[in-house]
């Protein structure tokens, strides 16, 4: 790290010149971070954007075991570098005690979550529901007991985006309709196209903006067709996209996600560019 300089910026521009160029250009930031002190201290919360550990019992997982690790650590004794900002966090397994990573990430204020089932032992739910969440992607079914799921739902304040992985005829849906702030929902239905039920399921949500059939995983820039060419005439709810995802977590992913998709399709839709029974944003 070079020795201090005096900033030949205003420090609030200097601040967002940087700040943006880590958001821009990630690979960049090691270097950025050496530049000068305030610089450090301006963007060390960026290392901490995104943890995503997806194997840990292979030769695969040992980078993320890495990230895992500076990630837990860091939460752990810099609480503040937490507070502001989303940090999107995945994890499909997890190298250590999950009570204590997720006792751990109740300092983020701003949390994207995306999370694979058998991680859900009781303990690690009743922490999940005191979480700031913003996007969440998981088993759903697996949160809460049915009869709860009303209860439940009443403490996710901030949750606008969820996908459910189980499917749109899942026990979910009860927890969806009482979720006060969601805007954007997903359901992975794969190949079996849902019930006639989605337009009137629908209508109990309102103020929601985007409703995505996930269909299954796709390689990036495969060209694949329409996989539920018919829906459209049997799904009139213009908020109603088709789409695959990239990546298992891609719901809590802030930039190149099925949402982004998903809006401009509907946006198009609504310039009448594209057909209205077209539901297919690829």
């Amino acid at each position: 790290m070079t020795s201090e300089s005096a900033p030949r910026l205003p420090p609030e521009l200097e601040h967002e010149v940087f700040q943006m160029a880590a958001a821009l250009h990630p690979t960049t930031l090691t270097a950025l971070l050496r530049v000068a002190k305030r610089v450090y201290a301006w963007l060390e919360p960026e290392l901490y954007r995104q943890l995503v550990v997806e194997y840990i019992t292979n030769d695969d997982g040992a980078p993320q075991n890495a990230r895992y690790t500076a990630f837990f650590t860091a939460a752990s004794i810099k609480p503040e570098l937490f507070r502001s900002g989303p940090h999107t966090v995945a994890l499909a397994e997890i190298p250590g005690d999950p009570v204590q990573l997720f006792g751990t990430l109740l300092c983020c204020s701003q949390l994207r979550l995306a999370v694979g089932g058998g991680i859900l032992t009781q303990d690690v739910k009743d922490i999940i529901s005191q979480f700031q969440l913003h996007r969440l992607a998981t088993q759903v079914e697996l949160l809460f007991d049915a009869a709860d799921a009303t209860a439940y739902a009443s403490r996710f304040l901030y949750l606008t985006h969820l996908e459910v992985f189980e499917g749109f005829e899942s026990l979910s849906q009860p927890f969806v309709l009482a979720l006060p702030a969601l805007t954007h929902l997903a359901f992975t239905v794969g190949p079996q196209e849902p019930s006639n039920d989605v337009d009137k399921f629908l209508e109990r949500i309102p103020r929601l903006r985007v409703c995505v059939l996930i269909w299954g995983l796709v390689e990036r820039g495969a060209d694949l067709l329409d996989p539920m060419p018919q829906l459209g005439q049997r799904v009139h709810d213009p908020r109603v996209v088709v789409a695959s995802y990239h990546t298992w977590w891609e719901a809590v992913s802030e930039i190149d996600n099925f949402w982004e998709r998903a809006e401009g399709l509907i946006d198009r839709k609504r310039r009448k560019e594209v057909a209205a029974d077209y539901l297919w944003a690829k």
